[in-house]
């Protein structure tokens, strides 16, 4: 298998698009841990207990750890637990995300801090904490899970009151291509992952249909078979390969690798 013996994190692993991932990386022979704050059932389907349970039926080798992406030191405890329990981190995927709704006027400074805090502040020191484990075994990837938001138009429908999810999701591409220059000599690729219109249960819980049928886009429900290829074929990536981009699922086979 392609991560036969490599072990992968991925942030946000609870439901949807992470949920996803973490079977895609496990089906192809990775350990994986799966981390969120979503411990025990709450408003949205999903826990990481879940997660977990479904990729030891598949016969993989998996860890669920309860994290807050908002919180440094809980990033500072997964990625260090992870390498006690497994020896080694290989693939790291940011995913958690906030993509809460909240009309212009209605935005303070702390909700602005927080959607920051788990959009971009998380990943970044996520990755802080990962690189000097994946430095040490010669190469890495670093997976930034971002949106179309970051480039979408402001008129779009899917985008009432979703500025600040736009915002940050622009800002973590950003992080994503400064930091592949910064990490280049360490061999780690890092690389941003467009999902694009994919149904989970956070889409579903908060764009109604007829809102996502006005956008005109083709939206996909979330799969193995949809979001694995793609996720893979960048956890296996290194310096050498792809690194610094900014790329699509449904671009995967067409215009990259």
């Amino acid at each position: 298998m392609d991560l036969e013996g490599k072990v992968a994190i991925v942030i946000g692993a609870s439901r949807g698009c992470g949920k996803y991932f973490a079977l895609a990386l496990s089906r192809a022979g990775a350990a994986v841990v799966v981390a969120a704050r979503s411990d025990s059932p709450g408003p949205l389907p999903g826990t990481i207990h879940e997660t977990a349970e479904m990729i030891r039926e598949g016969g993989g080798k998996v860890l669920a750890i309860r994290c807050d992406a908002a919180v440094p030191g809980d990033l500072q405890r997964l990625v260090g637990e992870t390498v006690f329990r497994f020896g080694r981190l290989d693939v790291l995927v940011n995913n958690a995300a906030n993509a809460t709704r909240m009309p212009f006027f209605n935005i303070t400074p702390e909700w602005w801090d927080g959607y920051f805090h788990v959009n971009v502040r998380g990943p970044f020191l996520a990755a802080q904490a990962a690189v000097p484990h994946m430095s040490q075994q010669g190469g890495g990837s670093i997976i930034n899970i971002t949106s179309g938001a970051a480039t979408a138009p402001s008129n779009d429908t899917t985008m009432q009151h979703h500025g600040m999810y736009a915002i940050t999701k622009a800002a973590l591409d950003r992080v994503t291509t400064w930091l592949a220059q910064e990490i280049r000599p360490y061999n780690i690729a890092v690389n941003s992952l467009s999902p694009g219109p994919t149904i989970t249960e956070g889409i579903l819980d908060r764009l109604p249909a007829d809102r996502r049928e006005a956008s005109g886009l083709d939206w996909l429900p979330a799969s193995v078979e949809l979001l694995g290829p793609s996720i893979v074929h960048l956890a296996k990536s290194d310096a050498n390969a792809i690194t610094g981009r900014v790329l699509s699922v449904d671009g995967f086979g067409k215009t990259w690798p």
